[in-house]
């Protein structure tokens, strides 16, 4: 029998134990006036905080920090990203440029017109290595429509974005260094709170959401059990079966890191969808211990909803971890739908599907199936063909 202390004194005794005490936001910055945002809880802070508020600064480039400017109302936005394009966290810079309009009119566009939409179709091409930061990508565990239901609006007559690329969150700023910058075109005024950014810049504002994403919390399990290993980004280290190094103590969610050899199109992403699964999976394997992996990590999946649009993601959806060269078949049509689907040697490896596109079934099937799409790739995205008849 083993046993686990509590805070109070009080000593439980048990046969298996399920650690899922998730993550917790990633903030060096302690003020009444940051809200880190990751729970229910915090989202209501916010809901408070914005009645009075007339400008807001977002830091984060990700699902949150993405969804929270989607949603805001009645506020001067500043946006800083360490990117060169928005929510680069699960877009690319085309899909980026298909939701700029969104970004700043604060709603999804009227599609409603007789005119027939018109369609773009591209073919791109990866050779290099690319240098992004995608394994330092990370999510949410709110739930995929959190901010939809979430009434977050400010004091203002109307809403107003400002993007701010290829920047960091240095510091909270003093009045006196404030008054002190030469361009004090964002920090004039009497604000609560100042923002220093890595480009030298200084915005003054009522409010800042930190949204940089979360790290596993884990340590508090590791400060009273050495034989706990921990993976390089301190999750904890589990097996195909949700067990840790230490024997009967299994763990989920965002606390845990999945240390057994990932299917082709699967990777671990820190999102709720994942955490819910991880959750089943493991409650099963502590029932039955000889029980299988489940199928839900063969294919990455993750279905969300990113300024007002339905979007899936699939597989290898941003290319990493996928054998160079691969290329990426795009279909755009401007306010309706964005299709990128990532192929190498005549095989989907990845798909992003925003809007009502009706390919997720077809895709799911040829990433899992791994079917040679070269004969038909010309035509694969065509919007006049149903590509679905290929395979009946």
């Amino acid at each position: 029998m083993q046993c686990i202390g509590l805070r109070s004194g009080r000593t439980i005794e048990y046969d298996k134990l399920c650690i899922a005490t998730g993550g917790r936001p990633k903030s060096r910055w302690h003020h009444p006036l940051v809200i880190s945002i990751r729970d229910t809880e915090t989202v209501d802070r916010l809901r408070d905080k914005m009645k009075h508020a007339k400008r807001i600064v977002v830091v984060g480039n990700g699902g949150i920090a993405t969804e929270v400017v989607y949603e805001l109302k009645n506020i001067e936005i500043f946006w800083a990203i360490r990117h060169s394009s928005i929510s680069a966290t699960f877009f690319d810079e085309g899909a980026a440029d298909f939701f700029k309009p969104m970004l700043m009119d604060g709603h999804k566009p009227d599609t409603s017109s007789e005119h027939p939409a018109v369609s773009t179709r591209i073919r791109v091409t990866v050779e290099n290595e690319s240098h992004s930061s995608s394994a330092e990508m990370i999510g949410c565990a709110l739930g995929p429509h959190w901010a939809s239901h979430s009434d977050i609006t400010g004091n203002l007559k109307k809403r107003s974005v400002h993007v701010i690329y290829n920047v960091e969150m240095e510091a909270i700023a003093s009045e006196e260094e404030a008054n002190a910058v030469e361009e004090r075109t964002w920090c004039e005024g009497d604000w609560p709170l100042f923002v220093r950014l890595s480009n030298g810049q200084i915005i003054g504002t009522d409010l800042l959401i930190n949204a940089t994403g979360v790290e596993p919390n884990s340590q508090m399990w590791k400060e009273q059990c050495d034989e706990l290993i921990l993976a390089a980004d301190q999750g904890i280290l589990v097996d195909h079966h949700m067990m840790s190094s230490v024997p009967n103590v299994y763990a989920c969610g965002d606390v845990c890191t999945a240390g057994w050899k990932w299917a082709k199109h699967w990777m671990q992403m820190r999102l709720w969808t994942q955490a819910r699964q991880m959750g089943a999976y493991c409650g099963r394997a502590m029932a039955l211990p000889e029980v299988s992996l489940d199928f839900c990590f063969e294919l990455f999946t993750h279905v969300t909803t990113f300024f007002g649009f339905k979007v899936i993601f699939l597989g290898r959806f941003n290319g990493e971890g996928v054998e160079k060269p691969w290329h990426a078949l795009l279909r755009i049509t401007k306010d309706r739908e964005y299709i990128k689907l990532i192929v190498h040697d005549g095989r989907i490896q990845g798909a992003v599907l925003v809007g009502e596109t009706e390919l997720e079934d077809v895709a799911e099937n040829l990433i899992l199936n791994q079917i040679d799409v070269t004969d038909i790739e010309d035509g694969l995205l065509d919007p006049d063909i149903d590509i679905g008849d290929y395979f009946d």
